[in-house]
C-alpha cells in the first residue's frame, strides 16, 4: 500500500469522525439559534413600540436636546415607559442620558455604545439595550439609546440564544477543523506538481526563455493561476518583442534621419555652389536654383519638426493648451495660410466648410499643425494638375475635418501601420523626401489628447482621405 493511499484512508475516516460529530451539535444548534432568533424579533417589536413615543420627541427636539423642557420632557417619557434614555451626537458625545452617573465621562465609543450583543443582557439581567438612528431633513444627526426592561420568557429565551450561537460556534470550529484537513491533502498531493513547475518555469522567464509553459488540467484548482501564468509570459514576450522592434526602429531613425538629411544638405549646397561659381547667368536661372534650395530648406524644417515633436511626446513635454473658439473661427484661421501657400500652384486646392458656430475646446496651434502636416503629405503624392480637398462639417457632437486627395494612394498592406511611429509606406513618392515615419503619430497622439479620432481611408492609385473629429464642448 503506497503512501497515497494510507494518508486518504487515515483522513477519511478523521473526517468522517468530525462530520458525524458536526451534525449532532449542528442540530441542537439550530433549534436554540430558531428559537433565540424569534424571541429576539419579539424584543426588538416590543421595543420600537415602547420607545416610539420618546423617538419622536428626540427627533423634534434634537437642535436644542440641552434646553431644560426637552430634558423634562425625555426624563418624564423614559419614566413612562420604565427605560433608561441616552443621546449621543454622531460624533459619541453625550447629549443627554437619564442616568449620567453610570458615565465617567461626556464622550462614548459608538462601535462599543450602539452595538448590542448578547453579553449585555447576560451583565443586566432583564435588560435589553437597543438603538435606533435620530432622523432630521432625512439625514443622521445622532443616536438614541435605550435600555428596556425584559419580559421573563424574553430574558430567559435570550440565554437560551447564548447557548444556541454557543453550541453553532463549536459545530464550526468542528467543520473548519474538518476543511482545514481536506486543504492539507489537497495541497499536498494535488497542488505540488502544478507548484513546481510554475517554479521552474519562473526560473526560466528569470533568464528570458520565453518557450517555457506549464501545463495542467484547467479543471484543477491551480488551472485559473497556470493559464494566467501563461497570459503573462506571452505578455512578456510580446514586450521584449516590442522593445527589440523599438529599438530596432530608433537605430533605423537614425539611419533615415542621416540619409534624409544628407540629401537636401547636399541638395542645396550643390545649388549655392553653382550660384556662387556663376553658373546661372540668368535671373531665370537664378530664379529656378532659388527656389530648389527654398524647397530642400522647407523639407529640412519639416523633418526637424518632426524630430523636435517626436522627442517631446515622448518626454510628455508635448502640452496641449486648450482655449475656447467657436468652429467657423477655427476653420478659417487653419485655411488662410493654405490659400495663399496654393496661390498659384499647379495643385489645386478646394475646400468645402459647412460649420456653425459652435464652442470647441481646442489647442488651435496643434490643430493647425495636424491639418498642415495632412496637407503636406497629399502634396507628395499627388501630381502636378492633381486635387486636394479640404472639408469641415458638423455632424451630431463633434466637428469633423477631412484632407483628401487623388494622388498615388496607400497599399493595403500599409493601411494598418499607417499611424505608427517610424513607419514609412511603400507606395510610389513624388519626391525625393521621404521624412522619418512621424508626422502621422504625432498627428494622432494630437487629436487623441482632444478627445477625438483619426482614421484613413484610401484605395491604390485614386488617392486617400484622412479625417479627425474634434467634440463639441
Amino acid at each position: 500500500m503506497n503512501k497515497v493511499s494510507v494518508f486518504s484512508r487515515k483522513y477519511a475516516w478523521l473526517a468522517l469522525l468530525i462530520f458525524t460529530v458536526g451534525i449532532v451539535f449542528s442540530v441542537s444548534a439550530f433549534r436554540f439559534v430558531r428559537q433565540g432568533s424569534r424571541l429576539e424579533l419579539d424584543t426588538v417589536n416590543e421595543a420600537k413600540v415602547k420607545t416610539s413615543l420618546a423617538l419622536k420627541h428626540i427627533e423634534g427636539n434634537f437642535g436644542r436636546i440641552g434646553a431644560s423642557d426637552v430634558r423634562e420632557i425625555l426624563t418624564q417619557d423614559a419614566k413612562s415607559i420604565n427605560s433608561e434614555i441616552h443621546v449621543v451626537d454622531l460624533s459619541g458625545k453625550i447629549l443627554f442620558s437619564t442616568s449620567p452617573e453610570q458615565f465617567n465621562t461626556t464622550q462614548v465609543n459608538l462601535a462599543e455604545f450602539l452595538f448590542y450583543d448578547n453579553s449585555y443582557a447576560q451583565s443586566h439581567p432583564g435588560k435589553y439595550r437597543i438603538s435606533f438612528p435620530v432622523i432630521q431633513y432625512g439625514s443622521q444627526k445622532g443616536n438614541a439609546v435605550f435600555e428596556i426592561p425584559l419580559a421573563q420568557d424574553l430574558a430567559q429565551g435570550l440565554g437560551a440564544e447564548v447557548k444556541g450561537m454557543t453550541a453553532a460556534a463549536s459545530v464550526s470550529v468542528f467543520l473548519l477543523l474538518a476543511a482545514i484537513l481536506f486543504l492539507l491533502y489537497k495541497i499536498r498531493w494535488q497542488y505540488k506538481l502544478p507548484l513546481q513547475q510554475l517554479e521552474l518555469a519562473s526560473r526560466e522567464l528569470a533568464k528570458g526563455n520565453f518557450d517555457v509553459s506549464v501545463k495542467t488540467r484547467v479543471t484543477e484548482e491551480l488551472g485559473p493561476v497556470v493559464m494566467h501564468f501563461n497570459q503573462m509570459k506571452e505578455e512578456l514576450a510580446y514586450m521584449f518583442q516590442q522593445q527589440a522592434e523599438y529599438e530596432r526602429s530608433r537605430q533605423e531613425l537614425v539611419a533615415t534621419v542621416s540619409h534624409e538629411l544628407r540629401t537636401p544638405v547636399a541638395s542645396i549646397k550643390m545649388y549655392a555652389e553653382g550660384l556662387k561659381s556663376g553658373l546661372a547667368e540668368d535671373f531665370e536661372t537664378i530664379s529656378s536654383y532659388v527656389d530648389v534650395i527654398h524647397a530642400k530648406a522647407d523639407a529640412l524644417s519639416s523633418l526637424i519638426d518632426d524630430l523636435f515633436h517626436h522627442a517631446q511626446q515622448e518626454l510628455s513635454q508635448l502640452k496641449i493648451i486648450k482655449e475656447e473658439v467657436y468652429c467657423s473661427k477655427l476653420v478659417e484661421q487653419i485655411l488662410e495660410p493654405l490659400r495663399l501657400q496654393f496661390a498659384g500652384d499647379s495643385i489645386n486646392f478646394e475646400t468645402s466648410v459647412e460649420t456653425r458656430d459652435v464652442l470647441l475646446s481646442v489647442d488651435v496651434r496643434r490643430i493647425e499643425q495636424v491639418v498642415v502636416n495632412l496637407v503636406q503629405n497629399a502634396r507628395k503624392h499627388v501630381k502636378e494638375s492633381g486635387t486636394i480637398r479640404f472639408t469641415a462639417d458638423m455632424e451630431e457632437g463633434f466637428l469633423r475635418i477631412s484632407v483628401s486627395d487623388n494622388g498615388v494612394g496607400i497599399r493595403p498592406e500599409d493601411m494598418p501601420f499607417i499611424f505608427d511611429r517610424f513607419y514609412q509606406g511603400s507606395e510610389a513618392r513624388t519626391d525625393d523626401y521621404h521624412g522619418a515615419g512621424l508626422g502621422l503619430s504625432i498627428c494622432k497622439y494630437i487629436i487623441e489628447q482632444h478627445g477625438g479620432r483619426i482614421t484613413v481611408e484610401s484605395a491604390l492609385n485614386r488617392g486617400s482621405r484622412f479625417s479627425f473629429t474634434l467634440p463639441k464642448q
